[in-house]
């Protein structure tokens, strides 16, 4: 087999493509203007916020709300509760999910709870709670 530099060629040759790779980037990023450089930015916060908007609908956080909930449940599959956006308050510093559910209890009989996620504002929990 022949030798580059003293390496099978196949890996001298992807060496090489990795770093003219790089280096047509860096000439790509290094020439662009200030304005090109801004509009790039704009767009990576703008699809930044969608995201947390998203991840922040009210739909999702009630639906993480219950994922969390089931999982601290003696029988998760017995959790009823009725989605509504009423249970969604949206303070200064976080997003709080407040609903009241029904779930079987250790003795086998449907117990009324309530549950309550904190959430920041990008949307990662903080606390939840149930009673």
């Amino acid at each position: 087999m022949r030798e580059l530099f003293g390496l099978p060629a196949k890996y001298t040759i992807g060496a090489f493509l990795v770093l003219f790779l790089g280096f047509i980037f860096y000439l790509n990023t290094a020439t662009m203007s200030s304005e090109s450089l801004a509009a790039m930015d704009s767009r990576q916060q703008s699809a930044e916020q969608a995201v947390i908007a998203k991840r922040t609908s009210d739909i999702n956080l009630i639906s993480d709300c219950q994922t969390r909930l089931q999982q601290t449940l003696k029988n998760p599959k017995s959790l009823e509760f009725n989605y509504s956006s009423d249970y969604i308050n949206r303070r200064a510093n976080d997003i709080v999910v407040q609903f009241p559910y029904l779930a079987e209890n250790s003795f086998g009989a449907m117990a009324q709870g309530f549950a309550e996620c904190v959430y920041n504002l990008g949307g990662e929990i903080q606390s939840i709670k149930s009673a």
